[in-house]
């Protein structure tokens, strides 16, 4: 069967139509591809740059926080040191109460000594005036 001019070049030009959009959707197919694989690899990159930040921040909270850390336990040593200086003073005024309580029974027993010798010594006057 023959086929007409008008028809068969109707078809060329169809086929050759077709031909094109295939060569063209392929090109947008391997454009597409390497925007895919660009995008795939910047995205890699900013996962791995976004990473490395986070790494660098969580060492930066981990000094922070040592140091916040040191920092409290230097101010509890310091009210440490503040309260065992007035405990220090507390005992030291204690052990000087305790000094005047001793120096206030000597001076008590020396009078109260001096006191009986004073009487013994009037008792000897008068048992020796009576003689």
């Amino acid at each position: 069967r023959a086929v007409t001019p008008s028809l068969e070049a109707s078809q060329q030009s169809h086929i050759d139509d077709l031909v094109q959009r295939n060569r063209t959707h392929e090109q947008t197919i391997r454009k597409l591809k390497d925007e895919l694989a660009q995008e795939k690899n910047r995205a890699k990159t900013v996962v791995q740059d976004i990473q490395t930040k986070l790494h660098a921040e969580k060492r930066e909270w981990r000094e922070a926080c040592d140091t916040l850390q040191s920092c409290h336990r230097i101010h509890q040593l310091r009210l440490h040191v503040e309260l065992e200086k007035q405990r220090s003073g507390q005992l030291a005024e204690q052990d000087l109460l305790r000094k005047e309580k001793v120096a206030a029974l000597q001076r008590e027993f020396a009078i109260t000594k001096f006191q009986i010798q004073e009487s013994l010594l009037e008792r000897q006057i008068l048992e020796l005036e009576d003689k």
